[in-house]
Protein backbone atom coordinates (compact mmCIF):
# COMPACT_ATOMS: atom_id res chain seq x y z
CA UNK A 1 0.00 0.00 0.00
CA UNK A 2 1.10 3.26 -0.90
CA UNK A 3 0.36 6.64 0.91
CA UNK A 4 0.32 9.90 -1.11
CA UNK A 5 -0.23 13.54 0.75
CA UNK A 6 -2.05 16.04 -2.12
CA UNK A 7 -1.70 19.82 -0.54
CA UNK A 8 -4.69 21.90 -2.15
CA UNK A 9 -5.29 25.21 -2.02
CA UNK A 10 -9.02 25.49 -2.74
CA UNK A 11 -8.87 25.99 -6.43
CA UNK A 12 -9.85 23.30 -9.41
CA UNK A 13 -6.57 23.87 -10.80
CA UNK A 14 -4.71 22.18 -7.75
CA UNK A 15 -7.02 19.30 -7.47
CA UNK A 16 -6.21 18.09 -11.37
CA UNK A 17 -3.11 15.93 -9.92
CA UNK A 18 -5.69 13.84 -8.00
CA UNK A 19 -6.27 11.25 -10.54
CA UNK A 20 -2.31 10.58 -10.48
CA UNK A 21 -2.15 10.89 -7.02
CA UNK A 22 -4.73 7.83 -6.86
CA UNK A 23 -2.85 6.20 -9.63
CA UNK A 24 0.43 6.45 -7.20
CA UNK A 25 -1.66 5.30 -4.10
CA UNK A 26 -2.88 2.56 -5.99
CA UNK A 27 -6.05 0.46 -5.47
CA UNK A 28 -6.60 0.00 -1.41
CA UNK A 29 -3.74 2.78 -1.12
CA UNK A 30 -4.08 6.10 1.32
CA UNK A 31 -4.16 9.58 0.19
CA UNK A 32 -3.65 12.20 2.76
CA UNK A 33 -5.48 15.71 1.86
CA UNK A 34 -4.34 18.73 3.38
CA UNK A 35 -4.96 22.19 3.02
CA UNK A 36 -3.08 25.10 4.63
CA UNK A 37 -5.47 28.13 5.77
CA UNK A 38 -3.47 31.21 4.05
CA UNK A 39 -6.50 33.48 3.28
CA UNK A 40 -9.95 33.96 5.72
CA UNK A 41 -13.20 34.49 4.37
CA UNK A 42 -14.46 37.88 5.67
CA UNK A 43 -17.31 37.47 8.41
CA UNK A 44 -19.59 39.66 10.01
CA UNK A 45 -18.55 41.61 13.03
CA UNK A 46 -19.29 40.18 16.72
CA UNK A 47 -19.73 36.96 15.17
CA UNK A 48 -16.94 33.89 15.17
CA UNK A 49 -13.32 34.56 15.22
CA UNK A 50 -12.11 34.31 11.55
CA UNK A 51 -9.80 31.46 12.64
CA UNK A 52 -12.98 29.59 13.80
CA UNK A 53 -14.74 30.24 10.62
CA UNK A 54 -11.48 29.41 8.28
CA UNK A 55 -11.06 26.22 9.95
CA UNK A 56 -14.59 25.48 9.31
CA UNK A 57 -14.25 26.56 5.23
CA UNK A 58 -11.34 24.57 5.15
CA UNK A 59 -12.67 21.11 6.89
CA UNK A 60 -16.04 21.60 4.92
CA UNK A 61 -14.00 21.93 1.63
CA UNK A 62 -10.99 18.71 1.94
CA UNK A 63 -14.48 16.64 3.34
CA UNK A 64 -16.01 17.58 -0.09
CA UNK A 65 -12.81 16.28 -2.20
CA UNK A 66 -12.18 12.89 -0.05
CA UNK A 67 -15.79 11.77 -0.12
CA UNK A 68 -15.39 11.50 -3.82
CA UNK A 69 -12.26 10.13 -4.01
CA UNK A 70 -13.71 7.12 -0.86
CA UNK A 71 -16.21 6.62 -3.28
CA UNK A 72 -13.39 5.46 -5.63
CA UNK A 73 -12.15 2.98 -3.49
CA UNK A 74 -9.53 4.92 -1.52
CA UNK A 75 -8.44 5.32 2.42
CA UNK A 76 -8.66 9.22 2.66
CA UNK A 77 -7.26 11.29 5.84
CA UNK A 78 -7.84 15.12 5.87
CA UNK A 79 -5.68 17.52 7.95
CA UNK A 80 -6.04 21.63 7.60
CA UNK A 81 -2.75 23.44 8.75
CA UNK A 82 -2.57 27.14 10.02
CA UNK A 83 0.55 28.01 9.05
CA UNK A 84 1.67 31.03 6.71
CA UNK A 85 4.63 28.90 5.26
CA UNK A 86 2.86 26.17 3.04
CA UNK A 87 5.99 24.57 2.11
CA UNK A 88 6.26 24.04 5.79
CA UNK A 89 3.03 22.24 6.17
CA UNK A 90 3.85 20.17 3.33
CA UNK A 91 6.57 18.95 5.12
CA UNK A 92 5.13 18.61 8.37
CA UNK A 93 2.54 16.76 7.04
CA UNK A 94 5.00 14.23 5.40
CA UNK A 95 6.77 13.74 8.42
CA UNK A 96 3.54 13.35 10.64
CA UNK A 97 1.47 11.25 8.17
CA UNK A 98 4.49 9.15 6.74
CA UNK A 99 3.96 9.80 3.52
CA UNK A 100 5.58 7.45 0.16
CA UNK A 101 5.16 10.50 -2.37
CA UNK A 102 4.27 13.99 -2.39
CA UNK A 103 1.73 14.93 -5.29
CA UNK A 104 1.94 18.71 -6.22
CA UNK A 105 0.18 21.23 -9.11
CA UNK A 106 2.43 23.28 -10.36
CA UNK A 107 2.66 26.41 -12.42
CA UNK A 108 4.08 27.28 -15.18
CA UNK A 109 6.22 30.67 -14.92
CA UNK A 110 9.12 32.23 -15.82
CA UNK A 111 13.10 31.76 -14.74
CA UNK A 112 12.90 35.19 -13.12
CA UNK A 113 9.57 35.02 -11.78
CA UNK A 114 10.42 31.58 -10.37
CA UNK A 115 13.00 33.06 -7.98
CA UNK A 116 10.91 36.16 -7.05
CA UNK A 117 8.30 33.74 -6.17
CA UNK A 118 9.77 30.21 -5.26
CA UNK A 119 7.27 27.51 -5.83
CA UNK A 120 6.17 26.21 -2.97
CA UNK A 121 6.08 22.66 -3.83
CA UNK A 122 10.08 22.64 -4.93
CA UNK A 123 10.72 24.51 -1.72
CA UNK A 124 9.13 21.43 -0.27
CA UNK A 125 11.27 18.88 -2.57
CA UNK A 126 14.67 21.15 -2.01
CA UNK A 127 14.17 20.02 1.96
CA UNK A 128 12.13 17.04 1.76
CA UNK A 129 13.07 13.03 1.62
CA UNK A 130 10.57 11.46 -0.30
CA UNK A 131 9.85 11.69 -3.81
CA UNK A 132 7.08 14.27 -5.03
CA UNK A 133 5.02 14.15 -8.29
CA UNK A 134 4.42 17.51 -9.99
CA UNK A 135 2.33 18.27 -12.66
CA UNK A 136 1.98 21.26 -14.55
CA UNK A 137 -1.49 21.99 -15.24
CA UNK A 138 -3.29 25.09 -15.98
CA UNK A 139 -6.65 24.38 -16.45
CA UNK A 140 -9.65 22.83 -14.45
CA UNK A 141 -9.42 19.19 -14.15
CA UNK A 142 -12.04 16.67 -16.10
CA UNK A 143 -14.06 14.72 -13.70
CA UNK A 144 -12.59 12.92 -11.05
CA UNK A 145 -11.48 9.44 -11.70
CA UNK A 146 -8.73 6.52 -11.27
CA UNK A 147 -6.46 7.13 -14.51
CA UNK A 148 -6.90 3.26 -16.58
CA UNK A 149 -4.32 4.40 -19.75
CA UNK A 150 -1.17 2.10 -20.05
CA UNK A 151 2.08 4.10 -18.61
CA UNK A 152 5.14 4.46 -20.23
CA UNK A 153 8.11 5.62 -17.96
CA UNK A 154 11.37 7.95 -19.11
CA UNK A 155 13.97 7.75 -16.50
CA UNK A 156 16.67 10.22 -18.00
CA UNK A 157 20.51 9.20 -16.30
CA UNK A 158 23.98 11.48 -16.81
CA UNK A 159 25.92 9.02 -15.07
CA UNK A 160 26.22 10.02 -12.08
CA UNK A 161 25.16 8.31 -8.64
CA UNK A 162 22.36 10.49 -8.05
CA UNK A 163 20.94 10.38 -11.16
CA UNK A 164 20.86 6.99 -10.36
CA UNK A 165 18.80 7.22 -7.33
CA UNK A 166 15.77 7.98 -9.47
CA UNK A 167 15.70 3.99 -10.68
CA UNK A 168 14.53 2.35 -7.74
CA UNK A 169 11.43 4.51 -7.67
CA UNK A 170 11.15 3.89 -11.57
CA UNK A 171 11.18 0.27 -11.06
CA UNK A 172 8.47 0.14 -8.25
CA UNK A 173 6.37 2.05 -10.73
CA UNK A 174 7.27 -0.14 -13.57
CA UNK A 175 6.28 -3.54 -11.53
CA UNK A 176 3.40 -2.18 -10.14
CA UNK A 177 1.90 -0.17 -13.06
CA UNK A 178 2.84 -2.47 -15.69
CA UNK A 179 4.85 0.45 -17.19
CA UNK A 180 7.69 -0.49 -19.43
CA UNK A 181 10.77 2.20 -18.91
CA UNK A 182 12.91 4.14 -21.40
CA UNK A 183 16.21 5.06 -19.82
CA UNK A 184 17.94 7.70 -21.72
CA UNK A 185 21.15 9.39 -21.68
CA UNK A 186 21.87 12.67 -23.59
CA UNK A 187 25.26 14.25 -24.45
CA UNK A 188 24.34 17.63 -23.72
CA UNK A 189 25.48 20.46 -26.70
CA UNK A 190 28.04 22.73 -25.34
CA UNK A 191 27.75 26.33 -24.33
CA UNK A 192 30.32 29.05 -24.96
CA UNK A 193 30.88 31.92 -22.38
CA UNK A 194 28.84 34.18 -23.99
CA UNK A 195 25.90 31.56 -23.36
CA UNK A 196 26.01 31.35 -27.23
CA UNK A 197 25.03 27.11 -27.97
CA UNK A 198 27.23 24.91 -30.26
CA UNK A 199 26.83 21.88 -32.60
CA UNK A 200 26.93 19.13 -30.18
CA UNK A 201 30.49 17.18 -30.00
CA UNK A 202 29.18 13.61 -30.93
CA UNK A 203 31.66 11.45 -31.62
CA UNK A 204 31.69 7.39 -31.65
CA UNK A 205 33.50 6.96 -28.61
CA UNK A 206 30.92 9.02 -26.56
CA UNK A 207 27.91 7.18 -27.99
CA UNK A 208 29.53 3.52 -27.40
CA UNK A 209 30.80 5.08 -23.83
CA UNK A 210 27.25 5.65 -23.01
CA UNK A 211 25.50 3.08 -24.30
CA UNK A 212 28.40 0.71 -22.46
CA UNK A 213 27.01 2.62 -19.19
CA UNK A 214 23.46 2.09 -19.65
CA UNK A 215 23.76 -1.53 -20.68
CA UNK A 216 25.50 -1.98 -17.10
CA UNK A 217 22.53 0.03 -15.02
CA UNK A 218 20.08 -2.29 -17.19
CA UNK A 219 22.19 -5.67 -16.51
CA UNK A 220 20.01 -6.39 -13.28
CA UNK A 221 16.85 -5.04 -14.20
CA UNK A 222 14.10 -7.69 -14.84
CA UNK A 223 11.32 -4.95 -15.96
CA UNK A 224 10.29 -4.45 -19.36
CA UNK A 225 13.01 -1.73 -20.62
CA UNK A 226 14.62 0.34 -23.69
CA UNK A 227 17.86 2.09 -24.06
CA UNK A 228 18.34 5.42 -25.55
CA UNK A 229 21.21 7.60 -26.27
CA UNK A 230 21.26 11.15 -28.00
CA UNK A 231 22.64 13.87 -28.27
CA UNK A 232 21.60 17.60 -28.05
CA UNK A 233 20.20 20.36 -25.61
CA UNK A 234 19.11 18.43 -22.72
CA UNK A 235 15.31 19.41 -22.04
CA UNK A 236 14.80 19.53 -25.89
CA UNK A 237 16.04 15.94 -26.16
CA UNK A 238 14.58 14.90 -23.09
CA UNK A 239 10.55 16.47 -24.63
CA UNK A 240 11.24 15.45 -28.07
CA UNK A 241 12.26 11.87 -26.69
CA UNK A 242 9.19 11.92 -24.68
CA UNK A 243 6.53 12.68 -26.88
CA UNK A 244 8.06 10.54 -29.79
CA UNK A 245 8.02 7.92 -27.44
CA UNK A 246 4.39 8.73 -26.15
CA UNK A 247 5.84 8.08 -22.43
CA UNK A 248 3.14 9.10 -19.66
CA UNK A 249 5.52 10.01 -17.07
CA UNK A 250 9.22 10.87 -16.48
CA UNK A 251 11.05 9.69 -13.19
CA UNK A 252 14.65 11.61 -11.98
CA UNK A 253 16.64 12.76 -9.16
CA UNK A 254 17.05 16.48 -8.39
CA UNK A 255 20.20 18.24 -7.20
CA UNK A 256 17.20 20.26 -4.63
CA UNK A 257 18.50 23.65 -5.41
CA UNK A 258 16.15 26.28 -4.96
CA UNK A 259 16.12 30.24 -5.36
CA UNK A 260 18.82 31.74 -7.14
CA UNK A 261 21.24 28.65 -7.46
CA UNK A 262 18.56 26.80 -9.18
CA UNK A 263 18.47 29.52 -11.50
CA UNK A 264 21.57 30.73 -12.41
CA UNK A 265 23.11 26.89 -12.23
CA UNK A 266 20.12 25.12 -14.26
CA UNK A 267 17.77 22.32 -13.63
CA UNK A 268 16.49 19.44 -15.76
CA UNK A 269 13.89 18.67 -13.52
CA UNK A 270 12.57 22.16 -13.30
CA UNK A 271 12.72 22.61 -17.00
CA UNK A 272 11.06 19.79 -17.72
CA UNK A 273 7.80 20.28 -15.09
CA UNK A 274 7.29 23.68 -16.73
CA UNK A 275 8.02 22.16 -20.50
CA UNK A 276 5.89 19.11 -19.98
CA UNK A 277 1.98 18.78 -19.06
CA UNK A 278 2.88 15.03 -18.34
CA UNK A 279 3.30 13.90 -14.36
CA UNK A 280 7.12 14.27 -13.14
CA UNK A 281 8.23 12.25 -10.05
CA UNK A 282 11.39 13.96 -8.77
CA UNK A 283 13.66 11.86 -6.07
CA UNK A 284 15.35 14.73 -3.85
CA UNK A 285 18.53 14.93 -3.43
CA UNK A 286 17.85 13.84 0.34
CA UNK A 287 15.77 10.78 0.18
CA UNK A 288 17.45 7.83 1.38
CA UNK A 289 17.34 5.34 -1.37
CA UNK A 290 19.94 2.87 -2.41
CA UNK A 291 20.45 1.79 -6.13
CA UNK A 292 19.62 -1.98 -5.89
CA UNK A 293 22.38 -3.08 -8.24
CA UNK A 294 25.26 -3.74 -6.68
CA UNK A 295 27.44 -5.65 -9.70
CA UNK A 296 26.03 -3.04 -12.23
CA UNK A 297 29.02 -0.47 -12.26
CA UNK A 298 31.26 -3.78 -12.84
CA UNK A 299 29.32 -5.16 -15.41
CA UNK A 300 29.74 -1.83 -17.09
CA UNK A 301 32.83 -2.92 -18.92
CA UNK A 302 32.12 -5.65 -20.24
CA UNK A 303 28.30 -5.44 -21.58
CA UNK A 304 28.20 -5.61 -25.06
CA UNK A 305 27.24 -2.66 -26.75
CA UNK A 306 22.93 -2.95 -27.31
CA UNK A 307 20.99 -1.78 -30.35
CA UNK A 308 19.34 1.81 -29.81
Amino acid sequence: MKRVLVPLDGSRVAEGVLPEAMRLAGPGGQIVLIHDIVSVPPIAPGERTREAVALEHSESYLESIASQIRALGFDVTTETFVRTDAADAIDTAARIWGVDVIACRTGARSRLSRLVRPSVAWSALAHGKVPVLLQHIDRDPDELKYPESPAKLLVPLDGSPLAETAIPIARSLARRWGAHMVLIRVIPAIEDPMGRRQPTRWSLQDEQEARRYLAGVAVSLTESTTLVVSSGPVVDTLAACGEAREVTHVVLASHGRTGLARVILGSIADDLVHRLTIPIVVVPALATVKLPLPKAKQARERQPLPAV
